[in-house]
This record gives C-alpha cells, sequence and structure tokens, in this order.
C-alpha cells in the first residue's frame, strides 16, 4: 500500500509515524532522483595509489636526508682521496675518515634547513590530498606500517600541527594495539568517508527504525 495512504485511512496508523514514512519516504525519491553523482560530498571513490603509499611511508624525506650527507661526503672525497690512497703517516687514514664524517653530518644539517621550505608544502598538499582536515568520525584507510591497507575510525585528532602543516590523528585499532601505534600523521591515511556523510546515510535507517 502506498505510505501516503495510511494517512488518509483512520485507525490503521497513528499520524505521526504515517508523517515520519512521508518524510523518510520523500528522502529516498531525493536521494534516487540525484543519482550517484549528486551524492554527498563527504565519501570518496578513490584508492590509494603509489604515490600515496611513497609519501605516507616518509620517502621524500628519507631520500632528501640521504642525498645530501652521501654528496657532501663524496665532494670531500674528491679532494683526499690521493692521502687515503697514499698515506705519508699511519694517521692520515683516520684523518681523512673524520674529515668525511665531518662533511656527512654537515650535509645533514644541510638538508634539513633546505628541506624545510621545500618538503614541508610537498607533504601538506599531499595531507590535503588526503582528507585533511580530519574530524572524529570519519573513516580512513591506513597507508602505512603494520596496519596498512585497513579501514578503521577516526577517535581523536590532536590539535598541535606537525612540521609540514598537518595533524597527527588517532585511529580505533583496539585496546590490544599501543597508543602510540594508533596515531597517524595525516599523510599516512587516506578518508574514504567523512563522519557527516556516514550520519546522513544512517538517518533514513534510524528513522526507519523509530517507526
Amino acid at each position: 500500500m502506498p505510505i501516503i495512504d495510511l494517512v488518509a485511512i483512520p485507525g490503521r496508523m497513528p499520524e505521526y509515524r504515517a508523517i515520519a514514512l512521508l518524510e523518510v519516504n520523500a528522502r529516498f525519491v531525493d536521494l534516487r532522483a540525484a543519482g550517484p553523482v549528486n551524492q554527498p560530498s563527504g565519501s570518496q571513490d578513490m584508492k590509494p595509489s603509489r604515490i600515496h603509499y611513497f609519501v605516507a611511508g616518509d620517502w621524500p624525506s628519507k631520500i632528501w636526508a640521504t642525498v645530501f650527507p652521501v654528496g657532501f661526503a663524496c665532494f670531500a672525497a674528491s679532494s683526499c682521496w690521493q692521502l687515503l690512497l697514499s698515506p705519508t703517516r699511519w694517521t692520515d687514514p683516520l684523518f681523512v675518515l673524520g674529515y668525511l664524517v665531518s662533511f656527512a653530518l654537515l650535509g645533514y644539517f644541510v638538508s634539513i634547513l633546505v628541506g624545510w621550505p621545500i618538503l614541508g608544502p610537498l607533504y601538506y598538499a599531499r595531507s590535503l590530498k588526503n582528507g585533511e582536515p580530519f574530524h572524529i568520525g570519519d573513516k580512513v584507510q591506513v597507508l602505512s606500517g603494520p596496519h596498512r591497507d585497513r579501514i578503521v575510525r577516526v577517535v581523536n585528532v590532536f590539535d598541535i600541527a606537525d612540521w609540514a602543516g598537518g595533524h597527527r590523528i588517532e585511529v580505533e585499532l583496539g585496546a590490544a594495539v599501543k597508543e602510540d601505534h594508533r596515531v597517524f600523521r595525516s599523510t599516512q591515511v587516506l578518508r574514504v568517508e567523512s563522519a557527516q556523510h556516514a550520519e546522513e546515510t544512517r538517518e533514513p535507517e534510524k528513522a526507519m527504525d523509530d517507526i
């Protein structure tokens, strides 16, 4: 029997229940009319790509922090390799080793100073594409670590931003997992459904259960 007929038939159903059914029915009709293109904007049908996993594994920083020390050490070696091949004293190899280590450390500190303004915007742009800012109740996919590719729910969002401008979040992985292992950077997770979209999806089902 159509829902509209229930309002017109006395005694079949209390009026407030008939009105609730009408509202739920109208909402379903609107969603069907909108089609898949006009669905609420809280969900995304995007699968993680290689660049997602590459940044989530912190590989840009690892490569950056390796290239500079190695480059500086190679530059130092080019100026003292003859002394290493033909030492005149037994202390010459120790001197060359200390020389190379000093230049490698110098390269590491230079990589930090130069990398901050370069890698910071790169990481921040990736965190925005991953769903930053996140909210409690969002469903996210973990992109790194032992829980990689698991779909979990955000339970806490930390207010303090990291060095790249993103925020750390805590996800629901169970009490057996240590708290440190439940916290991820915004580049290490990908939002698959927002809390608002999940609530909008549950509203019609909740309304039907209340009838």
